[in-house]
């Protein structure tokens, strides 16, 4: 938040924003009664704003302003075994691509020749844009984490990734519905084994009668 001495200004600084910020802000004043404005901000990817001035940017502004984003949700569920692949892209102004795209899963950097193994980076540079993929295969539960986008001199884009180990549902789950769901499974099986029990027992003391 911005105040500036001897004035009645108070601007909010959103820096190095992500699809995340978008929503309602409200500005609100301590009288009594309070006044309060609501502000609505839409942030959209740069792919989306081809004509900056339709949206009240002056000509010019996105070639300024570098950013770093990951496509798609930022967290993310995938199956154990599965190939994980992010993509990182990175707008900046003509010309001056960053000198290097890292990608890290916590603090550990990850690279062609990382122990992990089955590891592929794949980057594009053209005039106004940097695209980095990223792709893992045969995750395991220890590929869980998050995974950072890290372009030189700019703010790492992050994304989080849950590996879930359920051979028998091909649907990715949130956690706790995955474990809820096995329960459910295992209670059924124990009920139906006792009710066959129960009716081979019938019929096998009838059959002596």
């Amino acid at each position: 938040v911005i105040h500036p001495e001897n004035t009645d200004d108070w601007t909010l600084h959103i820096q190095y924003t992500t699809l995340r910020d978008k929503g309602v802000y409200e500005c609100q004043v301590n009288s009594d009664p309070k006044i309060t404005r609501s502000v609505t901000l839409n942030v959209l990817e740069h792919s989306q704003l081809d004509d900056p001035a339709s949206f009240g940017m002056q000509i010019g502004t996105t070639d300024t302003i570098p950013s770093v984003v990951v496509v798609g949700e930022t967290t993310r569920y995938i199956q154990r075994g599965s190939i994980l692949a992010i993509t990182c892209k990175v707008y900046h102004p003509p010309l001056e691509a960053p000198a290097q795209v890292l990608w890290f899963h916590g603090k550990e950097n990850i690279d062609y020749d990382s122990p992990r193994g089955g590891i592929s980076i794949q980057s594009e540079k053209v005039r106004r844009q940097t695209v980095s993929k990223l792709m893992l295969s045969g995750v395991n539960e220890a590929d869980t984490g998050e995974y950072h986008c890290a372009p030189t001199g700019l703010e790492p884009a992050t994304v989080f990734v849950h590996v879930q180990n359920d051979p028998s549902h091909g649907e990715l789950t949130h956690p706790d519905k995955l474990s809820g769901s096995s329960r459910q499974t295992t209670t059924c099986g124990s009920i139906c084994i006792y009710t066959l029990f129960l009716v081979f027992i019938y019929f096998k003391n009838n059959s002596l009668v």
